[in-house]
This record gives structure tokens, sequence and C-alpha cells, in this order.
């Protein structure tokens, strides 16, 4: 039976899950329809969210959830680094961004919007492999119990 402490981790994960995606939609908003500030300033603060949420949800992942073994084992690897990937690939957008929004704005707004639009890509593979780890693996296996 999973403790208390294991539902850290799906408590977590949703929020930069849907502060990704969001802030995508509303990045999306901005660059393709309408050219206004706020519109980019409100995708760019759901972004950094999602990185600060991203953050926790490794954390609780990482020392919450419990160890495992055989295809579950190889499954959570597999979205191990799917996680670790988006969050790289979201921070080196939004590092980007700072560093040549002054001096190149478009290339860095560009580089900053496909960043979100991978990470927005790579978390929704993220979240369907933990899904696939708890709802096709984890709950049969209780059940057999």
């Amino acid at each position: 039976k999973m403790s208390t402490v294991h539902h850290f981790h799906p408590f977590t994960v949703h929020f930069p899950i849907a502060l990704t995606i969001t802030g995508f939609a509303v990045l999306s908003i901005y660059v393709l329809l309408k050219k206004q500030q706020q519109l980019f300033n409100v995708g760019l603060f759901l972004i950094v969210a999602a990185l600060a949420g991203m953050g926790m949800a490794y954390i609780s992942g990482e020392f919450f959830t419990p160890k495992l073994s055989g295809e579950m084992h190889e499954t959570r690897e597999l979205h191990e680094f799917y996680s670790k990937l988006v969050s790289f690939v979201t921070l080196g957008g939004v590092i980007f961004w700072l560093l040549f929004k002054n001096k190149k704005p478009t290339l860095a707004l560009w580089v900053f919007y496909i960043s979100v639009l991978a990470a927005t890509g790579l978390i929704l593979y993220t979240g369907y492999l933990g899904g696939s780890l708890v709802y096709d693996q984890m709950i049969p296996q209780e059940l057999l119990r």
C-alpha cells in the first residue's frame, strides 16, 4: 500500500504541466496573433512559475516515491529522463531570452518560443509516461496482491 508521502509527487507534478501548457498557449497568442506586451509578460511568468514547479515535482519524485523494479523501473527511468530534459529545455529557453532580449530581441523571442513549444510536447510525453507507470503498471500490480 502507498503511504501518504507517496502522494506528494502527484500533488506537485500537475502544476508545472498546467503552467507550461497555459504559458505556451498565452505565448502562442502573443507570437501569432496579438503582439501585446502584457501577453508576453504573462506567458513568461507562467513559464518561470512552471520551472519552480518542475523543481518541486523533481524533489517529490526523487525522495517521496517508492523504488521500483523490472518494467516499472524502466518506465520510471524514462519518465525521469524526460522530466529532466523538459526542465533543461525550459531553463535554456528562459536563459537565452534573458541573455539576448536586448541585443537580438527577435531571435531571443523565437528561441524562447520554440523552447516552450518543445517543453510543452516533452512535458505531455513525460506526463503520459508517469500516467502509464501508475495506471498501467502500478495499479494492476496492487490489484494482483
